[in-house]
């Protein structure tokens, strides 16, 4: 008997802008506030590239192309019902302005240099280590990421040269 297993999945964006990266502020639990990635969870029926760019344009204010994957990871619940899978892209900015009022999703948007970053008060350090992935790669192609629907994959396999990848394919 095949059991239910829960599953959240989340996009996070370090949009890098020359030598700066874009973070927003939040509220933390208590008086607090503190800075993150953009970021947030993919809701249902949404692809987590939309969501990526859904939730840099609520957070941040800014219209994103996303450039590439930087990495990810899944936390496994302890009861080993539940995980949470995270996928990180790079982005660069394309538009939009940036927020400089609170509203639900964040407080503001700011760019911050390295010297900077180390300075602010953060969620969570692992802001650092992705934006230090991002400055490793920073002359290097990152991995492309394509999120596939059914009709795509559909197209696909309709080609000859099925399994060389998805240049050409357009998404219904």
């Amino acid at each position: 008997m095949r059991s239910h297993f829960k599953t959240s999945l989340f996009s996070l964006v370090v949009v890098r802008d020359d030598d700066r990266y874009l973070l927003v502020e939040e509220l933390e639990r208590g008086d607090g506030t503190a800075w993150y990635l953009p970021a947030g969870g993919v809701k249902e029926g949404e692809d987590i590239l939309t969501a990526a760019i859904r939730e840099t344009r609520e957070e941040a204010g800014l219209a994103v192309e996303i450039l590439g994957i930087l990495g990810g990871d899944q936390v496994l619940a302890q009861d080993g019902l539940t995980t949470r899978i995270r996928l990180v892209f790079l982005g660069k900015a394309t538009g939009g302005q940036l927020k400089l009022q609170a509203d639900d999703e964040s407080l503001r948007a700011a760019w911050f240099r390295l010297t900077e970053i180390d300075t602010l008060p953060l969620r969570h350090p692992e802001v650092k280590d992705w934006i230090h992935a991002a400055e490793r790669l920073r002359d290097c192609p990152v991995p492309t990421f394509t999120c596939y629907t059914p009709a795509m994959l559909r197209q696909m396999a309709q080609k000859e040269n099925f399994g060389t990848g998805a240049e050409g394919f357009q998404q219904e």
